[in-house]
């Protein structure tokens, strides 16, 4: 597929620079690339119009540009995000005996960035990796409270969302219900929205802008979790989401 190469061809490009390479001509890349000239300048000049590279007037030579350092440092700050959170995570399941995990925003999903286990026999699992749907998790509802407000529509097909679990809520008017309370509330939850038997907590992670930067969870057999457990665990959630929030601004 022409669309694939061309892609994989501009990986290529970008991976002739490195600490020792800081610096290459369009002669430079061409030989590294083993392609012609005129072919090496018009991929530069598209990446550098893209700002994944930067030209020098003077030297006409060819740098990394500042869209690589923002891709750099929103991943810096998704390791960021991790390393603070997995020992308040530890915290958190120590006090309510249920699997914990932080989660991002990536694309119509919650990416899950961080997890713990509990000790309990009888758990929800979770792994690093996993994505859930926005829609049918307590960490999505999150997203779709306090994010951008087109999230939702782009979800829905002719103001319907899909079927996930038992008891997903599956129409937009629903949700937008649903989201109202979770903005009251300033947290979500789940019972059997994503599995059967399956319940969540959730509470916002904050940046430095104020905005959303993640989710936290306890996710947790609902067979095991009564009404009175529910506020109880809701509580130490929060706690631990603001922690989280401060800890990771002063990062």
């Amino acid at each position: 597929m022409p669309t694939v190469k061309t892609v994989d061809r501009a990986i290529d490009l970008l991976e002739c620079f490195s600490a020792e390479r800081p610096e290459l001509g369009v002669g430079d890349l061409a030989t590294l690339l083993g392609i012609d000239k005129s072919g090496a300048s018009r991929m530069a000049a598209t990446l550098r119009e893209r700002r994944f590279l930067q030209m020098d007037k003077t030297s006409r030579r060819y740098r990394i540009g500042a869209r690589m350092h923002e891709l750099a440092r929103l991943f810096d700050r998704r390791e960021s995000l991790s390393q603070i959170a997995v020992p308040q995570l530890r915290a958190l399941v120590r006090e309510v005996a249920h699997a914990s995990h932080v989660g991002v925003l990536d694309g119509p999903d919650v990416l899950i960035v961080a997890c713990v286990e509990s000790e309990q026999q009888l758990q929800v699992a979770v792994q690093v990796g996993e994505r859930r749907a926005l829609h049918a998790t307590a960490a999505g509802k999150l997203f779709l409270a306090f994010g951008a407000d087109n999230l939702l529509q782009d979800l829905s097909n002719g103001g319907r969302l899909p079927m996930v679990g038992p008891k997903t809520i599956d129409t937009v008017t629903k949700m937008n219900r649903e989201l109202a309370s979770v903005r009251r509330e300033g947290m979500a939850y789940n019972r059997e929205e994503s599995a059967r038997g399956v319940g969540a907590v959730a509470a916002p992670i904050y940046g430095a802008d104020k905005t959303i930067a993640a989710s936290l969870t306890t996710i947790f057999p609902l067979a095991l979790v009564d009404q009175a457990e529910w506020v109880r665990i809701g509580n130490h959630v929060r706690r631990t989401a603001d922690r989280i929030s401060a800890l990771l601004v002063s990062a």
